[in-house]
């Protein structure tokens, strides 16, 4: 019974096992468990990717303000230096 409602919520598990006399304890104990720690795995996850979201928000708020304020710091990616260094060439 337990290995058939592999997508069922522990919750539930538990309350089909009252009508399922051969249903043991110990069964639907590590069901919980195992379920219950895939559950906290999967929260984990998703909070390091909230967290690098957040990073990665956080130096684009960054770099737009920089962009709005026209400076933009001199790096190798990036060769611009100020908006007043830009000149147009002679033709």
């Amino acid at each position: 019974m337990v290995r058939e409602t592999h997508r069922a919520s522990p919750l539930f598990v538990v309350a089909a096992s009252v009508y399922q006399p051969t249903t043991q304890l110990a069964v639907v104990k590590d069901y919980i468990v195992r379920r219950l720690s895939q559950e906290n795995q999967l929260i984990a996850e998703d909070q390091r990717c909230i967290n690098n979201y957040r990073e990665e928000t956080e130096k684009m708020k960054k770099e737009f303000e920089e962009l709005r304020s026209g400076y933009v710091p001199h790096t190798q990616d990036n060769k611009m230096t100020t908006k007043s260094d830009l000149v147009c060439p002679l033709v």
